[in-house]
């Protein structure tokens, strides 16, 4: 039974210590950033296990999904406000151009 224990605390203390390893990267990582606390919200904002887990090249990847991601849903956001009959006539086509520019950033 001590053994089985002691496997449980080990196993407890390692999770811990990966977590905490990760925090550190991603703290260190955002800190080299313009806006470092909303890149921390960002990464957190994404699965646990994924950020907790991930190295600096997995950080990278999580933040181009994550623009990836935002821009798609910027885009769609302008195309359905220009077709929104509660858009002034003047406004429409600059939402449309807005529209284009982040799906053209959202290309892979």
């Amino acid at each position: 039974m001590a053994s089985l224990s002691n496997s449980f605390f080990l196993l407890h203390l390692l999770l811990h210590l990966s977590s905490s390893l990760s925090t550190t990267l991603i703290e260190t990582t955002c800190k080299s950033t313009s806006y470092p606390d909303f890149c921390v919200a960002a990464i957190s904002s994404t699965s646990p296990q994924t950020s907790s887990t991930a190295d600096t090249r997995g950080l990278s990847s999580i933040f181009l999904s994550l623009a990836l991601s935002n821009a798609t849903n910027s885009s769609s956001y302008a195309t359905s406000l220009a077709a929104s009959s509660i858009t002034e006539e003047p406004i429409r086509p600059l939402l449309r151009a807005c529209s284009l520019k982040y799906a053209a950033a959202a290309m892979p």
